[in-house]
């Protein structure tokens, strides 16, 4: 019963954090499983969203890139290696971070 209020709090962060975002950011989703996502970007008619997988945060991945904005999931949790990929895109990118990840 202790969960119930906690889990109601919770509802529609995900959705707030997508209506927010600026026309074409790249949004951080928690695991590999996108399909949940890219669905509810659909629905909101968010599909200039770009939806990536939490293990996109790699410098493999993030070298040369530019992104206009950058919104990390409020359920994502950040290794250190994510944390210099972040600040290395907010460095190149010029850009805002929006999101809630926290350093793990």
């Amino acid at each position: 019963m202790t969960d119930k209020p906690r889990m109601r709090k919770l509802t529609g962060l995900t959705t707030n954090q997508m209506l927010k975002a600026p026309v074409g950011a790249t949004y951080v989703w928690v695991n590999s499983n996108l399909c949940y996502p890219k669905k509810l970007a659909r629905h909101l008619g968010r599909q200039d969203l770009e939806i990536v997988r939490s293990s996109w945060l790699t410098f493999r991945n993030c070298n040369g890139r530019r992104v206009s904005a950058l919104i990390l999931d409020h359920g994502l949790e950040t290794d250190e290696e994510m944390q210099e990929v972040i600040e290395y895109l907010k460095i190149r990118s010029r850009l805002n971070l929006y999101g809630e990840g926290e350093p793990r």
